[in-house]
C-alpha cells in the first residue's frame, strides 16, 4: 500500500472576531487592556484593564465596602485618639495587596481631610490607627474609607459610619 497525497487540500485558518478566542472562537476574552486577546488561548498581549487580574484578565478586584460598619474611638490623651474598625470581610486573602483603609477626619462641621492609610491585612480582623493633634476642646468627626488600588489609581468604596468625639 502506498501513501495518499492530497495536493488540492486548502487549510483554512479561522480568525476570531475581536473579543473571542479558542476552538470555533466560542470563548469570550477577558478584560484586556487593548481589548485584544490571543485567538488561540485568550491571553492578553498588553495586560489587563484596571481592576482585573489573572491569566486571562477575568478576575475583578471588587470595590470594597464598610457599609453599616462602625468605627470606635478611644481618647488616648489630650491630643490623640485611637480609631478602630473591622476590616471588610469580603476582601479575598489572595487580593489583599490591592486594598487599604484611610482614616478621614473633620473638625466640627468642616470638610473631611484624609489622614493616614494602612494596607488591608488578612491576618487581622480589626485595625487601629492613632490620630494625633486632636484638641480636647474641639469636636471631631471620623470615618474610615476603604479603597482598592491598582496602577497608582485609588478608588474608594463605601465608607464606615461617621463617629463623633465631642469636646471635653
Amino acid at each position: 500500500m502506498g501513501a495518499i497525497t492530497l495536493s488540492n487540500v486548502t487549510m483554512v485558518t479561522l480568525v476570531c472576531q475581536v473579543g473571542f478566542y479558542g476552538v470555533n472562537c466560542e470563548e469570550e476574552c477577558g478584560r484586556c487592556k487593548d481589548d485584544l486577546c490571543s485567538d488561540d488561548d485568550g491571553h492578553c498581549s498588553d495586560g489587563c484593564q484596571i481592576w482585573f487580574i489573572g491569566d486571562l484578565c477575568k478576575e475583578e478586584i471588587a470595590l470594597p465596602s464598610l457599609a453599616g460598619s462602625h468605627a470606635f474611638l478611644k481618647r488616648m490623651n489630650e491630643s490623640a485618639v485611637a480609631i478602630t474598625w473591622t476590616q471588610d470581610p469580603g476582601i479575598p486573602d489572595k487580593h489583599a495587596e490591592f486594598y487599604g483603609y484611610t482614616v478621614a477626619y473633620a473638625e466640627g462641621s468642616g470638610d473631611f481631610t484624609d489622614g493616614a492609610s494602612v494596607p488591608h491585612d488578612p491576618a487581622l480582623m480589626t485595625q487601629t490607627l492613632i490620630v494625633a493633634n486632636v484638641h480636647s476642646h474641639n469636636e471631631y468627626r471620623f470615618e474610615v474609607k476603604v479603597y482598592r488600588k491598582m496602577s497608582r489609581e485609588r478608588e474608594f468604596g463605601v465608607k464606615s459610619n461617621t463617629v463623633i468625639i465631642e469636646s471635653s
